[in-house]
């Protein structure tokens, strides 16, 4: 059987943490292609899911809304080819 895994979404701060290793184990068992697109922060649900955002942040250990807004198209300081992790998450 000719398998695709579809890994959405992918969350910064959480999926990355550990994709590597499942991308090994999608090839042990014989997967043949990926699909994946990124997590979009809906501004307008901010309040709504307030809740849910809350536990992301807490998975990532960094506040998932402020990263997003900080990556956002209308924020200006933002451009192409910056590692987005180093956008908002500390190093070191």
């Amino acid at each position: 059987i000719w398998t695709i895994w579809r890994l959405r979404p992918f969350i910064i701060g959480i999926t990355d943490k550990d994709y590597e290793e499942q991308l090994e184990y999608a090839g042990k068992i014989g997967v043949k292609a990926i699909s994946t697109e990124f997590f979009c922060l809906e501004l307008r649900s901010i309040n709504t899911a307030a809740d849910k955002y809350k536990t992301m942040s807490d998975l990532c250990g960094f506040d998932i809304v402020q990263f997003y807004k900080n990556i956002s198209v209308f924020n200006l300081d933002c451009v192409a080819n910056v590692n987005l992790i180093d956008l908002f998450i500390p190093q070191g």
